[in-house]
């Protein structure tokens, strides 16, 4: 998923992350990370750059 390599890849906002990826707002990708990852996007964000860092 796009937005979930810009959450990781960028400290754009979750609203950025959401309008960069044609979501119409920050919490239709809030649904649509919960759905795919089981968390929110910061949490997403925060236990993916650490891992990968």
């Amino acid at each position: 998923m796009p937005a979930g390599n810009l959450l990781t890849s960028t400290s754009l906002p979750v609203a950025g992350v959401a309008r960069r990826c044609g979501f119409g707002s920050a919490e239709t990708l809030r649904q649509a990370i919960v759905k795919l990852y089981g968390t929110s996007p910061s949490r997403y964000r925060a236990t993916q750059v650490r891992a990968a860092g």
